[in-house]
């Protein structure tokens, strides 16, 4: 039975049959890490933005920005995307959810990629519905509205 050398070589894992192997594997991984665009993008919907940056070992990922905090450090929010491309879409279509009930419902729904748009319509709509029935029923809390949601359970003055 073959043996199989595992280790992490500057901060990447690596395998082989030798410790030669493993070592190479780890520094092909390094040099693949390392290659390409890590330009940022900012996104930026009415008072919002979102920043799409790329990490050695994370790829492509993205962060909301720290709204009246001035300056602070980004984490991803969502991470480990191969391309830029996929990580601005998606991160477009959370923006886009954090600005319900902010922004017009027909600008969020425009800001989304195409392939999206019906997915956040009906997000939105789940959304004006749950509202309307928290103001209905002030003692529901947002947990109890999505179980209700979820077995259809709208009462009258959420439904319309």
């Amino acid at each position: 039975m073959a043996q199989t050398i595992r280790l992490t070589y500057y901060g990447m894992d690596g395998e082989g049959a030798t410790l030669k192997e493993a070592k190479a594997d780890a520094a092909r991984k390094v040099e693949a890490a390392l290659e390409g665009d890590y330009a940022p993008y900012l996104l930026r919907l009415g008072k919002t933005a979102f920043l799409v940056f790329r990490t050695p070992l994370s790829g492509w990922g993205y962060a909301p920005s720290i709204q009246g905090r001035g300056e602070g450090p980004l984490h991803h929010n969502a991470s480990g995307y191969a391309s830029r491309a996929e990580a601005i879409r998606d991160a477009r279509h959370h923006m886009a959810q954090n600005l319900i009930h902010i922004l017009p419902d027909e600008e969020l729904i425009a800001f989304v990629h195409a392939d999206q748009r019906r997915q956040l319509a009906d997000y939105i709509q789940w959304q004006h519905r749950a509202r309307a029935w928290m103001q209905t029923y002030p003692e529901m809390s947002s947990s109890d509205v999505h179980a209700h949601s979820c077995r259809g359970e709208w009462p009258e003055a959420a439904a319309s």
